[in-house]
């Protein structure tokens, strides 16, 4: 029975992801159009993903071992123990971030628009495929 819940419940919660990108998608795709607006675009992303977590019950607490100041540039790495990783680093980091992500996640209708706009694919079967000339020549 318990299993039978925390599937139902992770099924909410990429639901409730899915709702919150669609109402929102006109705007992200404007915002898509023109060149260096990837900061409106990572504000989008933790707006619909608070909303998203806050409906499905889901509440971070999140600690901080040290100050950071989030006016450097940092690399921030989740360890994949949980589905939720993306979203607690986007809730955690408090400035514009991007993720390095495999190939495969172009085809999630959410993710997939993110790492079209911002974020990096990475062909696991490539070990130059991150240094695609969409991303050195910015």
């Amino acid at each position: 029975m318990k299993l039978i819940l925390k599937r139902i419940h992770t099924h909410f919660y990429r639901y409730s992801v899915a709702f919150f990108f669609i109402l929102v998608w006109p705007i992200l795709y404007y915002l898509s159009l023109k060149p260096r607006r990837f900061k409106y675009i990572n504000a989008f992303r933790r707006y619909i993903i608070l909303l998203s977590t806050i409906v499905s019950g889901i509440f971070f607490r999140i600690k901080y071992e040290a100050e950071i100041d989030w006016k450097r540039t940092y690399i921030i790495i989740g360890n994949h123990s949980s589905n939720l990783d993306v979203s607690a680093i986007c809730i955690a980091a408090k400035s514009n971030h991007c993720f390095i992500g495999k190939e495969e996640l172009l085809s999630n209708m959410v993710l997939g628009f993110f790492f079209r706009t911002m974020d990096i694919t990475v062909n696991r079967e490539s070990k130059i495929s991150s240094r695609s000339e969409e991303h050195t020549s910015e």
